[in-house]
């Protein structure tokens, strides 16, 4: 499965997701010998109460959980910069344009195929202008 990356470790994540009442913490039971093949006894788990023996960043169903919790969008992460490749335009579902500004005045557009005539004008002079 591929998870779903975000701007922080599963560690800074846990006390979030505990505040938030996202996920509870999960007692474990102590692993006796013979150790599994994951057995780690430098490792420790925040998500089990810092019970040795996996650490947190690698504890599978606590990524299975984030992931859930990121497409059902009860999970989202704010963006450090702004991306036009990442979130190229706001939800704008009650906006519609009918006039578009033109020398000597407003134009009304009747169809898209107006409004792609128009689109394409604009980028000749953007252009033109150098700008892009």
């Amino acid at each position: 499965m591929n998870f779903t990356p975000f701007p922080m470790t599963y560690i800074e994540l846990l006390p979030d997701l505990l505040k938030n009442s996202l996920v509870v913490l999960c007692p474990a039971k102590v692993v006796q010998p013979p150790y599994p093949r994951y057995y780690n006894p430098n490792a420790k788990c925040e998500y089990h109460s810092g019970e040795i023996g996996h650490s947190t960043e690698n504890y599978q169903a606590l990524k299975y959980k984030v992931q859930s919790l990121i497409d059902s969008k009860w999970l989202t992460f704010q963006e450090q910069k702004p991306s036009v490749k990442q979130n190229p335009l706001s939800g704008h579902t009650s906006s519609t344009v009918n006039a578009i500004m033109k020398e000597g005045g407003p134009i009304l557009v009747r169809s898209i195929h107006e409004m792609k005539k128009l689109m394409n004008e604009v980028f000749e002079a953007i252009c033109q202008a150098g700008l892009f």
